[in-house]
């Protein structure tokens, strides 16, 4: 239950009953103040208020600081009860609406990572086998190529996001980016938004700026509800329950792509620009290189 009250020309509220309790006692609500509560059909004075007539009593006999509960009436106890349910349900929607934020930022994370995976591995594929890149870059790339990827995945991204609301990573962990009266983005939109996404959100995937960045968003998102570039455009990420088939088809496209990729590393030989210390560590783990050398 919460009251109302007016005072010098002005209104007050609405004031829930602790709060009420601190005004009479301050003095700043005496028991010729009107008050009104949902139920009443009148404004009346606080004297005459059922709701707060023990509260008004306890703190006229007792000293600053302390309220008495002697005597409370049906209508006190029930605005008690009322007020502390109330503010009961509002902690736990807070704690219920925290613990959402984290997973979605979690959500997001990986399936941003799952996405760059398997798309890496085509990207990089595809470049060796038209010849634009060594087919040892595929595990060892050079530092422009690793930087190319994820500038190319905006544009992948946007595709998705345009077209089906989704890329594979989020689709399959329960995650589709709309506008707000849920309808998809328009191309445009799609596109500024993965660019916005690589450049603030991801650092421009660059080693050890991406991960600082991608903290700062998620902490954003746990605070706010939304990201720097969705709330800029009015957007929003739904979160549905994540399925087993969704989860289960996940780990199968993560454990697939590092299959290939150890495949690869294993039966591929090293990359050309590796310089002298790195192409010595290399060469103590990798096959290829120890077969050159055992051959004659």
């Amino acid at each position: 239950m919460e009251f109302y009250f007016r005072k010098g020309g002005r209104n007050l509220g609405p004031l829930s009953v602790f709060r009420v309790r601190d005004l009479l006692e301050s003095g700043e609500l005496t028991s010729d103040d009107l008050g009104w509560h949902d139920g009443m059909t009148e404004w009346l004075p606080i004297s005459k208020i059922n709701a707060l007539q023990s509260l008004k009593e306890s703190t006229e006999k007792s000293p600053p600081g302390e309220v008495s509960s002697d005597v409370e009436t049906p209508e006190f106890i029930e605005a008690m009860n009322s007020q502390m349910v109330r503010h009961s349900e509002t902690g736990l929607r807070r704690s219920m609406e925290a613990r959402r934020l984290h997973a979605v930022g979690w959500q997001r994370f990986l399936a941003r990572t799952l996405d760059l995976l398997w798309f890496g591995l085509l990207a990089l594929g595809g470049g060796a086998l038209a010849g634009w890149i060594d087919p040892g870059e595929m595990i060892l790339p050079r530092f422009p190529v690793m930087m190319a990827v994820p500038l190319l995945w905006v544009l992948v991204d946007a595709v998705f996001i345009y077209r089906w609301g989704a890329t594979p990573g989020k689709a399959l962990l329960g995650l589709r980016v709309v506008s707000e009266d849920g309808k998809k983005l328009t191309f445009k939109i799609s596109l500024n938004r993965a660019f916005d996404v690589w450049f603030f959100g991801c650092g421009l995937e660059a080693p050890m700026v991406s991960w600082i960045a991608k903290l700062l968003a998620m902490s954003r998102l746990r605070q706010t509800g939304r990201t720097s570039w969705d709330a800029a455009r009015g957007l929003n990420v739904e979160q549905r329950p994540v399925s087993a088939i969704g989860v289960t088809l996940a780990l199968a496209l993560f454990v697939s792509v590092m299959i290939v990729k150890f495949y690869i590393f294993f039966h591929t030989p090293l990359p050309g620009h590796l310089n002298p210390e790195e192409r010595v560590m290399w060469e103590n783990i990798h096959p290829k290189a120890v077969e050159t050398r055992a051959s004659p």
